[in-house]
């Protein structure tokens, strides 16, 4: 039998590891700090998405409350990481954005 811990551990690195793929190439990421590198297709990006929750809903479905509870924070608190940093370097101040 699966421990809730197991669970959420493996829950979790599918989600964040596809959370890191979404963040390396995505295309107003790469565009706004001037990072080299190709953008997904819409297709591919919905797809990474379901592999973001798609564990969670697993969780749900397999009644592992605690579990889902545990993985919806480490997935909140990832993402809320990602966002705060940059991507290498600093987007310049000086050039208008419209």
């Amino acid at each position: 039998m699966m421990t809730t811990f197991f669970l959420f551990l493996v829950a979790s690195i599918v989600s964040v590891c596809a959370v890191f793929l979404l963040r390396a190439r995505d295309e107003k990421r790469l565009r706004v700090f001037g990072v080299a590198g190709k953008a997904v297709s819409p297709r591919v990006r919905a797809g990474l998405w379901g592999v973001v929750f798609l564990p969670g809903v697993a969780l749900l479905l397999l009644s592992h409350v605690s579990a889902f509870l545990s993985w919806f924070g480490l997935l909140t608190v990832s993402g809320w990481l990602i966002a705060a940093q940059g991507a290498g370097r600093k987007p310049d101040r000086h050039k208008p954005s419209f």
